[in-house]
């Protein structure tokens, strides 16, 4: 795709000031140049309006480790007191636990490690720096906070009791990508597709009978992956619980576009929709391990987490696609991770009239465009709700995916992408900034080979 020429101008002035871009493995985009002072009309607001530029004395230093260098990136929120890391083959995790006052909380299989800091080093950043120059860790990082992108905006659904379950699976929207056309062809049956997100409520009439009995909860480390409302304002705006039953509505869509899909549910959001990097790896590699063959993604972050850029990469490896919406910032947008990384299928949401939806990011990164705005799905206490947001249009793609998977099981996750890339319909972005960064829109009918 052509990418305007102010873009590659800014580049070399970015390139220029800082020396290097300084990008993580399999990622899509540029570093982000209000990191620099730098403002772009390309990478601005709705209208690609120019945005406020960043303070640099306020962006802290990423430590990559292990040589790596450092990168501006951001302030983005992380977990108090914790940080992430992966040390260098033959490097010793007591020793270094030792050496720094750290208490290791957890491990992966992969190496990654969640240490606790010392009472007096709550701030990550300083030991962050300390540890890098140890010359001990091949990565380095703070434990970030991830998010729902309808928690980030503070987008909340509508509830409206006179609604059944016919109601969703004959919505315009789904109309609209092909559906329920497609289900002549293929309905997903054989397929897993893990909802990594605020929990499930399972015992919802229209989702009970298609939830596996395989699920794990991240948040409160047990086997109920159940959604959960304390009634707690976590994050002080006012709104107690605001994301509560985002996962529960996500599923009921990718089961509106693949109905004989089975459910894993996989929670890592709490009812704020809040989470850790951490614990979004931990879910990625626990559902690819448990049979997950589709990986649903409706969060994200504005910092690249490489504990959960190696679990893409693994669980790529290992033919599992990931979906991930692409954020609802309502601007381009390259930074919105992990949905910049070129194995994560990038879902970009449009309206009714296949224009792109006011709240959208858009991007280079982005691969397709489905609906997103004012769509019905399951609800909590069974019922039924409407929300707007880049997390409705991710598991329509996600539930395509499944339909594509049962037609050819062998597909690779590059086969899946292509084959929804290759059968994409148009959209009314025409003399748009984003005319080439929304991909195109989903078309079920087309990727079951009926069109």
């Amino acid at each position: 795709m052509k990418r305007d020429i102010a873009f590659w101008v800014l580049l070399a002035v970015l390139v220029a000031t800082t020396g290097c871009l300084n990008r993580g493995d399999d990622l899509v985009g540029p570093a982000d140049p209000a990191a620099a002072g730098l403002v772009s009309p390309v990478l601005g607001g709705p209208s690609g309006e120019a945005g406020e530029p960043v303070d640099p004395s306020r962006i802290p230093e990423y430590h990559l480790g292990g040589g790596g260098g450092i990168r501006p990136i951001p302030r983005v929120p992380y977990r108090p007191g914790e940080v992430v890391v992966k040390l260098n083959a033959g490097e010793s995790l007591a020793l270094f636990n030792e050496t720094f006052g750290t208490t290791t909380v957890e491990q992966l299989p992969d190496g990654f490690a969640r240490l606790a800091l010392a009472e007096s080093d709550d701030d990550p950043w300083n030991p962050i720096s300390e540890m890098d120059e140890s010359g001990s860790c091949e990565h380095v990082e703070p434990n970030f906070v991830t998010e729902a992108p309808e928690s980030q905006q503070g987008t909340l659904p509508i509830y409206e009791g006179d609604h059944v379950y016919g109601d969703v699976v004959t919505q315009d929207p789904l109309d609209q990508i092909g559906i329920p056309a497609a289900h002549a062809y293929a309905t997903g049956s054989g397929v897993v597709v893990a909802v990594i997100d605020t929990g499930i409520d399972a015992t919802h009439p229209d989702l009970a009978a298609s939830i596996s009995p395989v699920g794990y909860d991240f948040v409160d480390d047990d086997a109920d992956p159940s959604e959960e409302r304390p009634g707690v304002d976590v994050d002080g705006n006012g709104i107690p619980d605001q994301a509560a039953g985002h996962g529960t509505h996500v599923a009921g869509l990718i089961l509106a576009v693949a109905p004989d899909v089975t459910i894993m549910a996989v929670r890592v959001l709490d009812s704020e929709g809040q989470g850790t990097s951490f614990n979004v790896a931990r879910g990625i590699r626990w559902a690819a391990a448990n049979g997950a063959d589709i990986i649903n993604l409706s969060l994200g972050m504005y910092a690249d987490a490489d504990v959960i850029k190696r679990a893409i990469q693994d669980v790529d490896d290992l033919d599992v696609v990931v979906v991930n919406a692409a954020g609802n910032r309502g601007r381009y947008d390259e930074r919105h991770f992990p949905a910049r990384m070129s194995r994560v299928i990038s879902v970009a949401a449009i309206d009714e009239k296949d224009a792109r939806a006011e709240f959208s990011n858009w991007g280079e990164h982005v691969h397709i465009s489905a609906p997103g705005v004012a769509i019905l799905s399951t609800g909590l206490d069974h019922g039924y709700a409407i929300w707007s947001g880049t997390s409705m249009s991710a598991p329509l793609v996600s539930g395509a995916a499944a339909l594509r998977l049962q037609i050819d099981p062998a597909a690779t996750p590059d086969d899946v992408a292509d084959a929804i890339e290759d059968t994409r319909g148009p959209l009314d972005v025409a003399g748009t900034p984003w005319v080439n960064s929304m991909g195109g829109r989903l078309d079920c009918l087309a990727l079951v080979g009926a069109r």
